[in-house]
């Protein structure tokens, strides 16, 4: 539902596209989730004859996401070994892929700070001090993160009225 706000912006929008002040002087690029700028293209009979051209990114798949996870671990000093680890990630990796509002490198990065923690109360408790991280508590702690991340996830889009989230 677009607000009274945002309703006047998309007016304003589009009085300075059809300005003679600035044709050919103006380029506007317009981004957002795909059915966000859909519903808003929609607002303005005119608008969106005048966006005619789109790009899309799709979403990260499952082996992806377990990458770009493997990498930002590697950043963060936390290396997940051995190699067959990106498979038991896999799983993990989909479960975040698959939830509502899935955001890409965006969540994978908020994955990565909850596992972080995860370590770092592990090591807290008397784990790990001064040693590498045990592969099986790192892996506890992956599997903590994401379904803590996906229960924030949940509980947010419940607060918001929206139970379609999985």
């Amino acid at each position: 539902m677009l607000n009274v706000s945002t309703s006047s912006q998309v007016d304003e929008l589009v009085k300075n596209l059809t300005s003679v002040d600035f044709k050919d002087k103006l380029i506007v690029i317009l981004a957002g989730y795909e059915g966000d700028m859909e519903r808003m293209l929609t607002t303005n009979a005119g608008l969106k004859s005048r966006f005619a051209e789109r790009l899309n990114f799709e979403d990260l798949d499952a082996a992806s996401v377990a990458d770009l996870f493997r990498q930002s671990l590697r950043r963060q000093k936390l290396e997940l070994l051995p190699a067959s680890a990106h498979d038991a990630l896999v799983p993990l990796s989909q479960r975040l892929a698959e939830s509502d509002g899935f955001g890409n490198g965006r969540d994978v990065d908020t994955w990565v700070k909850f596992t972080y923690q995860e370590v770092r109360n592990s090591a807290r408790l008397g784990c790990c001090l001064g040693l590498p991280i045990p592969y099986t508590t790192l892996m506890g702690a992956c599997m903590i993160s994401v379904q803590r991340f996906v229960n924030c996830r949940r509980r947010r889009a419940r607060r918001r009225g929206n139970e379609a989230v999985r």
